[in-house]
């Protein structure tokens, strides 16, 4: 449905720290498994078990022709979603908590067969001196109101790893999973979610690529 997970990262970030608040247990088969590939996108897949639902996680790694700086400001600013993230209505802040964490109110009008959704979630950003950052997300469940409770967005977990490769290049790895269970059987809802990730995937990598024609926002 939109997005979520943890990822694999390198050395140079402290894995306890990326793994904040995510709770992966080992599923069958839960190798990574490199499963498209196709303008600078590669999307990889498994199994995992949270909570004894097994369900399946899903990165995308791409290298976009954009400075580590504007690629951080453009993913640290919810207005930006509706620019690369399909099925997005609406994304404000609804509070800050300093300049690295925030809240913001997504509302999703998503394709047949889903529902109408929204989610509350958490954002916080941590630099790891000048060549890295990482970005985790985390749906925030109690913060929805009893009538939005029932079209909610819940367990979502994700991060965004951003490195630099140079002054003018930079790599972009985004981890998703979702413990909610599914609406729809797995043959139905699978190649529905897979299919929007992955697309989703190259509207940003085309978006970052133009940067400098885009008109950008940043709340704090």
């Amino acid at each position: 449905m939109t997005i979520l997970v943890s990822f694999l990262f390198p050395s140079l970030v402290d894995s306890a720290d990326v793994g904040k608040g995510i709770s992966l247990d080992s599923a069958p088969n839960s190798v990574w498994m490199h499963v498209k590939c196709h303008k600078g996108v590669d999307m990889y897949e498994r199994l995992v078990k949270i909570n004894e639902l097994q369900v399946r996680q899903r990165r995308g790694e791409l290298i976009v022709d954009c400075d580590f700086d504007a690629v951080s400001k453009f993913l640290t600013t919810p207005q930006n979603m509706k620019l690369w993230m399909k099925g997005v209505k609406k994304a404000n802040c609804m509070k800050s908590e300093s300049k690295n964490k925030w809240y913001i109110h997504t509302v999703y009008r998503l394709p047949w067969p889903f529902n109408n959704k929204e989610m509350i979630s958490a954002f916080e950003f941590k630099r790891y001196a000048t060549e890295k950052c990482v970005i985790h997300i985390q749906s925030i469940d109690s913060l929805m109101d009893v009538k939005s409770h029932k079209r909610s967005i819940r367990n979502l977990r994700g991060n965004w790893l951003i490195t630099r490769i140079d002054d003018r290049t930079t790599k972009i790895v985004f981890t998703l999973v979702c413990a909610t269970p599914p609406m729809f059987p797995r043959w139905i809802q699978d190649p529905i979610i897979k299919s929007i990730f992955f697309k989703n995937m190259i509207r940003m990598k085309k978006q970052l690529s133009n940067l400098s024609g885009n008109k950008l926002y940043r709340f704090y």
